[in-house]
């Protein structure tokens, strides 16, 4: 969970990043892999967590919304959806 205080538990994963790199990632400007290729974002914890918060840091709803400049993003499905 991403929390606002500090509830006391052991952190699993960090990123180290820019508010902008991670906006970009949302919006569907940037996939992960060329984020954590360009060093744009760097995941520091087990391989099998920093996985996990890959999906779980999903495509904003609006990141297939054409927009001039921008290919269109193909917005997976949910998982069990």
């Amino acid at each position: 969970d991403v929390c606002e205080t500090d509830p006391g538990f052991d952190v699993d994963v960090t990123i180290d990043s820019t508010l902008r790199a991670l906006t970009r990632i949302w919006r569907g400007d940037l996939d992960w892999s060329a984020a954590l290729r360009s060093g744009d974002v760097v995941l520091h914890g087990a391989s099998t967590l920093q996985e996990g918060l890959r999906r779980w840091l999903k495509l904003s709803p609006l990141a297939s919304t054409p927009r001039p400049g921008h290919e269109p993003v193909r917005v997976p499905e949910a998982v069990g959806a």
